[in-house]
């Protein structure tokens, strides 16, 4: 049975977009651990408006040195990248073998 290349692609995309929003997720879960411990000023917004990434990694760093959201947020990012890669590389070479 030969599979399609563009099929072969979605199973493909279709990871980077799941790996996405699950850590769209994760960081909103930091946000809402790490907000209560900061003045009004200072919290991150959930929706919209500057993130201050970096920030909120150290501050949840600080707050949880043991949290496990970080290191989630790591692996759904690394995972999401290989899974584009290899998405990109199937477009890239797997149209080049003509039979």
């Amino acid at each position: 049975m030969k599979i399609s290349l563009w099929t072969l692609f979605a199973f493909l995309i279709a990871p980077v977009s799941i790996c996405g929003v699950w850590s769209t997720l994760v960081v909103w879960e930091m946000i809402d651990l790490v907000n209560p411990s900061l003045q009004r000023e200072q919290q991150f917004p959930l929706i919209g408006g500057n993130y201050r990434f970096y920030e909120l990694r150290r501050r949840y760093r600080e707050l949880f040195p043991n949290g496990t959201h970080l290191r989630r947020l790591n692996v759904l990012v690394i995972t999401g990248i290989c899974f584009l890669l290899a998405a990109a590389s199937v477009l890239v070479f797997g149209g080049s073998s003509q039979h």
